[in-house]
């Protein structure tokens, strides 16, 4: 063992010393208006986008389906009423345990979107530490259950990487399912072991996702200093209504041209390497990465290549394509549309398919497409991601 990783070790025992890791809370947020906000405008574009999931076109309906659930969780993600939601959470969570809002980093709200009997939404057993910071995630079911959405490991991180190595077959015994509440947040620790649990009923399930790091900005997801945020955002953010201002045919119009970007990426996906690369840098030009709308496409396409990467990985297949070579399409359009996801870009960074010559290539591109000031600047985002 390296004495970096030794280190990495010990701090996680450490931290494993909080009872979060082994047993949940729950804290009652229904009194927070703009998760209500949130909720009715889930429900508005579930409404009006799975209609389309049916819908014939030139797509496969595995792909389809995950085109709709990302266009919606990224147009949730993108709303102000979203970040002010997830600020009132994790406020509340902090006042309740008399935490420092200056050593409070929080992310945005992630959404979590379970059609019916959604097989590639059914999760695995994990934990969500990132680093050796402390990290709690706070859970917020947006919709009704009437199954239970989670389940758990009981007895820690380190006794289940022990009871997993010796006895896999009877692990299923110690899983212990959650019932789970409208707008009640189930709150953990970095290292509890749980897993999303497939949806078993006729209605579709959604939950929100704030993760809160102690100390330092989470690696792997944007985050904000609570106290930073309170005295320079806050204001401004919670004057601007931006929600549930959408028609039916704002929306359908919104996923139309998404269709149409997808459908020009499978195209580019088929050609050979070093096509790609050249084709996607004359082709995605002059973007403007701080521009919200183009944030939100970079994230869409984020979550896209991360499903479909899942789905190849279970072997969900969908006909006609190489589905590493579109996740690896995907991924570096949407660093081009606004750098939104730290795995997105690893997955370019560690792709295998490019060699170190291409790879390269890809690398000068972001920079005189301005995503990235120089190589340093590269290298510090892959140790680091958005701690820096």
């Amino acid at each position: 063992m390296t004495d970096n990783k030794y280190i990495d070790f010990l701090k996680k025992i450490g931290l494993s010393t909080d009872i979060r890791n082994y047993i949940y809370e729950i804290i009652d947020n229904s009194n927070i208006n703009e998760l209500k906000d949130i909720s009715k405008f889930l429900i508005f574009l579930n409404k009006n986008l799975t209609p389309y999931i049916d819908k014939k076109n030139e797509l496969s309906r595995e792909l389809n389906i995950e085109i709709i659930k990302s266009l919606i969780k990224s147009k949730l993600s993108y709303q102000n009423h979203s970040l002010i939601s997830a600020y009132k959470i994790v406020k509340k969570f902090i006042e309740s345990k008399n935490l420092n809002p200056k050593d409070i980093y929080f992310t945005p709200n992630y959404y979590i979107i379970h059609l019916p009997n959604d097989k590639i939404e059914e999760g695995n057993l994990h934990i969500d530490q990132d680093g050796s910071n402390t990290i709690y995630t706070l859970w917020t079911p947006l919709v009704d259950y009437n199954y239970q959405g989670l389940s758990y490991y009981r007895f820690g991180y380190y006794l289940y990487k022990v009871h997993k190595f010796l006895f896999r077959k009877h692990i299923l015994n110690f899983i212990k399912n959650i019932n789970v509440f409208k707008f009640k947040t189930l709150i953990w620790s970095g290292l509890f072991v749980h897993k999303g649990n497939l949806n078993n009923s006729n209605m579709f399930t959604s939950a929100s996702v704030v993760w809160i790091s102690k100390g330092n900005k989470k690696k792997s997801d944007v985050s904000y200093n609570l106290d930073i945020f309170e005295k320079t955002l806050f204001e401004k953010k919670i004057k601007k209504h931006d929600i549930n201002n959408m028609t039916k045919a704002e929306i359908q119009k919104e996923y139309s041209e998404y269709l149409l970007l997808i459908n020009e990426l499978l195209g580019i996906s088929k050609l050979p390497l070093d096509e790609i690369i050249k084709n996607i840098n004359i082709k995605y030009q002059k973007i403007d990465i701080l521009e919200k709308k183009n944030q939100q496409i970079s994230f869409f396409l984020a979550i896209l290549a991360q499903r479909i990467n899942t789905m190849r990985l279970r072997k969900i297949n969908f006909s006609g394509y190489d589905q590493e070579k579109l996740v690896m399409v995907i991924d570096i359009v949407s660093t081009i549309f606004g750098l939104q996801s730290y795995s997105s870009f690893m997955r370019i960074s560690q792709n295998n398919l490019l060699t170190s010559r291409q790879l390269n290539l890809l690398k000068n591109a972001f920079i005189e497409k301005n995503i990235f000031k120089d190589k340093q600047e590269i290298i510090n985002f892959e140790k680091y991601g958005y701690q820096k």
